[in-house]
């Protein structure tokens, strides 16, 4: 992650993500979903700034971004995320 904060906070919004896409699949459950809402919850603090999220299985990435002024990895079970912005 660029900031801890930035990390800690993107880690935060992923994991309430992934467990609100298991407990209530019909609120969350396709990618849009689930980067809409990332997106929606980092606007507030980061409002001038816009975020790339990709979203893949752990094991399908073999690159890492580190330009953009934010960026985080987050790995769950199943699922690498990257949110950057640009």
């Amino acid at each position: 992650s660029s900031t801890i904060t930035f990390g800690n906070e993107c880690e935060r919004l992923v994991n309430i993500a992934f467990q609100t896409s298991q407990t209530f699949a019909g609120m969350m459950n396709t990618y849009a979903d689930v980067s809409q809402y990332i997106r929606k919850e980092l606007k507030p603090h980061y409002s001038d700034t816009h975020f790339h999220i990709i979203i893949g299985e752990n094991r399908s990435f073999s690159f890492s971004v580190q330009d953009g002024e934010y960026f985080a990895e987050i790995e769950q079970e199943r699922y690498r995320v990257l949110i950057f912005s640009s």
